[in-house]
């Protein structure tokens, strides 16, 4: 497969297909303006600090693992593009 040996499978240790597709899609397309990327470490770095990131990360992870039964938006809009 083409991802077999890539960063993404490297770092892919998403539980639903969405979240997937998301990480594959900012490794393509990764940010440059260096304003949006300090943003978005400071909102990785508030969510994931100390214990509380631990236990945000675990509900987290909880609440993915709830939806994967759930058909995603993606998946319920192709039907319509026929």
């Amino acid at each position: 497969s083409p991802r077999q040996g890539s960063l993404l499978e490297r770092l892919d240790c998403c539980v639903s297909p969405g979240g997937r597709r998301l990480l594959r899609a900012w490794l393509c397309r990764p940010l440059r303006d260096i304003g949006l990327i300090e943003r978005r470490l400071d909102a990785v770095e508030e969510l994931m600090g100390g214990s509380a990131g631990d236990e945000f990360a675990s509900e987290l992870r909880g609440c993915a693992h709830q939806t994967l039964s759930k058909p995603s938006i993606s998946q319920m809009k192709a039907p319509l593009q026929r």
